[in-house]
């Protein structure tokens, strides 16, 4: 169940007493098996560091004393050598990955509890790709990765996350197969029970307008819509103030919002993973947990302000 429940709480209040007690309760046995295991991890990892310095030693004393007659010619050693290394290397990309993917298995789903139920979905599918292509929010690309996905139910309704890379293949005289990225951050999709036909995208301007014959919203961001009418009962104020504020958050400096294909979608190019948590820190962060949940919160709440359980305006 989540504790946001039917009230909703300003920033500051969600964040303070009721998270931690819901971090102690639901997330903080887990935090404590990880850690364990990152551990466990590290110094294995220290461990095979330590081996393929050896290696390397090893391979200079051979440069420096010419032990050819004893343990075979120089390309042989090396060779043998930078296989071991690399093999060795491998190991620790492993042992790292295999952390990541634990945390994202077993932490990200518990801490979006606070929101709703939530788990891990298929990085890849066509009808994603194909639905992704025919919106808006995006230029036309070639190249779709999708890192990490999670999917569950928020008030109700099917709430999809997911961590996308675009890219669009451009050549030129002198060099071909050139990947440029077109998109790389958050994708979130949500239904939205008021019915509407048209399409709707709301971009964030580059420079905040000046022109005085502009609502605050217009000067913070460009509205294409085919439908004018149906703006009126989707584009409402208590959204608006919330775009505004996302803004003002530093969290929507570049956010896209578009009312497609019966959903809410929403795009925001993102310099921080969410979804990964290096080895190298500590698992118990309640703070960087507090950070994820709040900018994800921030971006949700624009969605209650629809108040998308009803099919009527406001």
């Amino acid at each position: 169940m989540s504790i946001i429940k039917n009230k909703r709480y300003m920033l500051n209040e969600f964040f303070s007493s009721e998270f931690n007690q819901f971090y102690r309760k639901d997330i903080s046995l887990n935090i404590k098996e990880l850690e364990f295991k990152r551990r466990q991890y590290l110094i294995l990892m220290v461990l095979v560091v330590l081996v393929i310095l050896i290696f390397s030693v090893i391979s200079i004393i051979f440069w420096e004393t010419n032990l050819e007659k004893f343990i075979g010619s120089p390309a042989k050693v090396y060779f043998t050598v930078l296989t071991a290394d690399i093999i060795l290397f491998s190991l620790v990309l492993s042992l790292e990955n295999k952390y990541k993917n634990e945390v994202k298995k077993v932490i990200l789903p518990e801490l979006l509890k606070c929101f709703g139920s939530f788990e891990p979905g298929n990085k890849r599918n066509s009808n994603d790709i194909s639905y992704i292509r025919s919106l808006g929010l995006f230029d036309n690309f070639d190249r779709y990765h999708c890192d990490n996905r999670l999917s569950g139910i928020y008030n109700g309704e099917k709430l999809e996350i997911a961590e996308l890379r675009l890219e669009k293949i451009k050549n030129t005289k002198r060099h071909k197969n050139i990947r440029l990225t077109i998109f790389d951050g958050i994708f979130i999709k949500l239904p939205c029970r008021k019915k509407f036909s048209g399409t709707i995208i709301i971009k964030r301007k580059p420079i905040i307008s000046k022109d005085s014959c502009l609502s605050e919203f217009e000067r913070y961001f460009d509205i294409n819509l085919t439908d004018a009418a149906e703006s009126k009962y989707l584009i409402i104020s208590p959204f608006m103030n919330k775009m505004i504020n996302l803004v003002n958050m530093g969290i929507g400096s570049e956010i896209t919002i578009s009312f497609e294909h019966g959903n809410i979608n929403i795009s925001l190019p993102a310099d921080k993973n969410w979804f990964e948590f290096s080895i190298l820190n500590s698992a118990n962060n309640i703070k960087n947990y507090r950070y994820i949940l709040l900018e994800l919160f921030a971006i949700l709440s624009i969605t209650d302000s629809l108040n998308l359980k009803n099919n009527i305006g406001i």
